[in-house]
């Protein structure tokens, strides 16, 4: 069980990429199944590529949403997966700045139960 300062803490991060910097995302997992949720995304210009090194012209994003939010929408975090490890890999996110709408695909996951919040990553615009 945890504590009641860790839970406030886990309430107030969520409060915070839910409402505070909210953007609607909307996430599809690998077997369809579409979602709206509210989250922190972020859009950027890259001119380096951290893999190789070398400089390139794309776009990347960054998202950030609750656990709870996403299991609450019935999202199988854990589905073929070792015991403890959220894959999303090849789930599909979009979400609108402006009057476009950006579709990227998620390529890695960093969750952190501490915070209960999950961010998306190495997001890839969809070819």
């Amino acid at each position: 069980m945890n504590g009641a300062l860790l839970e406030q803490m886990q309430k107030d991060a969520r409060t915070i990429v839910k409402t505070d910097f909210n953007t609607t995302v909307e996430i599809t997992d690998k077997n369809g199944k579409t979602e709206s949720i509210e989250g922190l995304a972020t859009l950027h210009h890259s001119t380096f590529d951290p893999e190789a090194g070398g400089t390139v012209s794309g776009r990347n994003a960054h998202i950030c949403v609750s656990i709870k939010d996403l299991e609450e929408a019935g999202f199988n975090l854990y589905e073929n997966t070792k015991a403890d490890y959220i894959n999303m890999k090849g789930w599909k996110v979009s979400f609108q700045f402006g009057n476009k709408t950006w579709q990227f695909l998620c390529e890695d996951v960093r969750p952190s139960q501490t915070f209960g919040l999950i961010v998306m990553y190495n997001l890839g615009a969809l070819k």
